[in-house]
């Protein structure tokens, strides 16, 4: 597992709109769900989160998986599309 934090001015609501995008985009698709707070998606054996934190200005980041090399390189794809 592996988790960042990105720094955003994104309101809650376009934090989630490309919280989505990029879960499709990298193809984090199978379970996607939009919920208050926080995006989920996964892909095989990952799964990934991206959560808007509203107030703090952050966006927190977190991938799963078995590979731990193959998690970060997914994450850095997420934050690097956010």
């Amino acid at each position: 597992m592996t988790t960042s934090l990105q720094a955003t001015t994104l309101d809650l609501a376009e934090c989630l709109k490309r919280g989505e995008a990029i879960m499709r985009e990298a193809g984090l698709t199978r379970n996607l769900q939009v919920l208050q707070l926080t995006v989920y998606g996964e892909q095989g054996d990952y799964t990934a989160s991206v959560r808007c934190v509203p107030g703090k200005d952050v966006v927190l980041f977190v991938v799963a998986g078995p590979r731990p090399d193959r998690a970060s390189k997914v994450m850095s794809e997420l934050k690097d599309k956010f």
